[in-house]
């Protein structure tokens, strides 16, 4: 079967399954699939560090539409149809321009988290060698976009609760030549910010006080309806009790005492609270809280100056 046949025959497999994107899946499935055997399957003991798999560009489909499609490629389909995330299948997912690493078991990256990400990088220009903390860091993906975003050397500290995706950050942040980071295992609900309990083997240097603190906690209330794709994420990632808020106190907690006097913090949260994050700041004197929309028009995250 020829490829253009392979990703018609593909859209309508994917839209039966009732998938709204059917038609950017199946184009995206065939353009990982035609990328160039690379380091991303590097074999051990190359010197060689893995790096994620590519899409092609989208041109390629056009060039190669009368070629025969890959034999994976129904397999790929099959699991697309069943409701694995697309960014598990392929391995990879793309974050402010960054491809990184994607494992089941571990956040996936989001196309509106991006907007945060720029907004930070935004916020340390002109800052030399900041330091960013990434709080309920996952695989890396906010302060590693932040870090590619900045373009210069900079610092990162990224904490997190899940031994999986703090593994996967450390695997990602070495696409990433300009940062220095390092990630700590943490439990913001319980952990004192200034002393969580894996610092022991930590440079003190990661502690510095941070220019920008940034967040995507799980912010999503319990009784939310969510795609299958979502419910493939970790519960403790996504949910955060009733309203979505739980842990988010902490949340302020820690950047206050992670961010530097005046420094910026960034956090994103659920389209229903975002009017309750800025009370929150503000009760704890909070300067300059703006509250910003993602590319749909929803509450997506509120910035602010820590006090000085």
């Amino acid at each position: 079967m020829k490829i253009n046949q392979a990703i018609r025959e593909a859209t309508a497999q994917l839209s039966a399954a009732g998938i709204d994107s059917a038609a950017v899946d199946a184009r995206l499935l065939m353009r990982y699939l035609l990328a160039e055997t690379g380091l991303y399957n590097a074999a051990p003991g190359t010197g060689a560090d893995p790096t994620p798999r590519v899409a092609v560009d989208p041109g390629a489909l056009f060039m190669r539409a009368d070629d025969p499609a890959p034999s994976a490629y129904a397999d790929w389909v099959a699991r697309r149809v069943a409701r694995e995330p697309l960014q598990h299948i392929v391995g990879s997912a793309p974050f402010c321009g960054l491809d990184l690493f994607v494992e089941p078991g571990c956040f996936v990256p989001r196309p509106e988290t991006e907007l945060l990400a720029d907004w930070a990088a935004h916020f340390l220009t002109g800052r030399p060698t900041p330091h960013v903390v990434d709080l309920c860091c996952g695989p890396g993906t906010l302060g590693l976009g932040v870090s590619f975003l900045y373009d210069a050397p900079i610092s990162l500290t990224g904490f997190e609760i899940s031994p999986a995706a703090l593994r996967l950050a450390e695997k990602n942040a070495r696409l990433v030549p300009q940062v220095n980071a390092t990630f700590v295992q943490a439990d913001l609900a319980v952990d004192d910010p200034l002393e969580p309990p894996a610092t022991r083997d930590v440079s003190p240097g990661a502690f510095a006080p941070a220019d920008v603190v940034v967040c995507n906690p799980p912010y999503v209330p319990e009784s939310t309806e969510i795609s299958p794709e979502v419910a493939a994420d970790p519960h403790a990632a996504v949910f955060s009790g009733d309203d979505g808020l739980d842990l988010m106190p902490r949340v302020l907690q820690w950047a206050e005492a992670l961010g530097r006097a005046g420094g910026g913090v960034g956090i994103e949260h659920d389209d229903s609270n975002g009017a309750q994050v800025a009370a929150m700041m503000q009760q704890r004197g909070w300067r300059d809280i703006t509250q910003h929309r993602d590319l749909a028009g929803r509450p997506r995250f509120v910035t602010a100056l820590l006090p000085q």
